[in-house]
């Protein structure tokens, strides 16, 4: 004789009658939740990653700006670098040289050494009155 051992379907509007019922009842109810339970999980591990990806696109934007900065920072200071040379090239209050008789410029322009004569050891400048106020 065979025993079927099927599972009785489950009402869950019904009140169990039986204990095979109420165990279907009860085991139904567990697999609902543990589903539900993954859903949020998954939910969860979504929201995780579109915030990661939130960061990182931030830190990109952030690393771009500031790689961008420096370039512009590097500009700057070649251009004031550039600007600096330039008034060093056109002074004429230059340090040193010899009188040659064949050229009696330099007691007009000035001595031929890269140095100025308001140009501190250092390269730091003075004010000189004949040059503009700001060196």
């Amino acid at each position: 004789m065979k025993i079927d051992q099927e599972k009785p379907e489950v009402d869950e509007t019904k009140a169990p009658t039986n204990a095979a019922e109420e165990i279907a009842q009860i085991e139904l109810q567990i697999k609902k939740a543990q589903l539900a339970d993954l859903e949020l999980q998954k939910r969860e591990r979504e929201l995780n990653l579109d915030d990661l990806r939130v960061r990182i696109g931030d830190r990109e934007t952030k690393a771009k700006q500031k790689k961008q900065d420096r370039e512009q920072q590097g500009r700057t200071f070649a251009q004031q670098r550039a600007a600096k040379e330039a008034q060093q090239r056109i002074c004429t209050h230059r340090k040193g040289g010899m009188i040659n008789p064949r050229d009696l410029s330099v007691l007009s322009t000035g001595g031929n050494s890269n140095q100025c004569c308001h140009q501190a050891p250092d390269d730091q400048w003075g004010h000189v009155g004949i040059m503009s106020p700001v060196w």
